[in-house]
């Protein structure tokens, strides 16, 4: 019985390991600096956000872990590496701004991010 539990619990972890390093490359290839894409890519999420931000943090992280492997595509720019004229045109305001099909939501909370995130077309 005791070596049933272990092995349950190690498979477990193991799972645990494995969804979060997806996630975690999932956000990596997601960062970019083409603030273009807002407008290059209809049903494509674009994210501006501050590393600095901690609801940036508080909603993307749990996103990214929620929707690791949905196949959706997902753009992240650092707001700090663009202009206040590239700010302006996105009509990013305040992060995190969630841009899809060229439509701007500033401050949005893990609820409507979700919401955005699930309305995405899978390609």
């Amino acid at each position: 019985m005791n070596k049933i539990v272990k092995t349950i619990l190690f498979y477990m972890i193991l799972i645990a390991l494995g969804w979060s390093l997806i996630a975690y490359v999932k956000y990596r290839t997601s960062i970019t600096t083409n603030a273009n894409y807002p407008k290059n890519a209809p049903n494509e999420l674009t994210i501006i956000y501050k590393p600095e931000c901690k609801r940036c943090r508080k909603t993307l992280i749990p996103l990214f872990y929620l929707h690791a492997l949905d196949g959706k595509k997902v753009h992240l720019l650092n707001a700090h590496k663009l202009t206040s004229k590239q700010l302006d045109k996105l009509d990013s305001i305040s992060t995190p701004t969630f841009i899809v099909n060229n439509k701007s939501y500033n401050k949005v909370n893990f609820d409507k991010g979700n919401n955005l995130w699930k309305k995405l077309v899978r390609e």
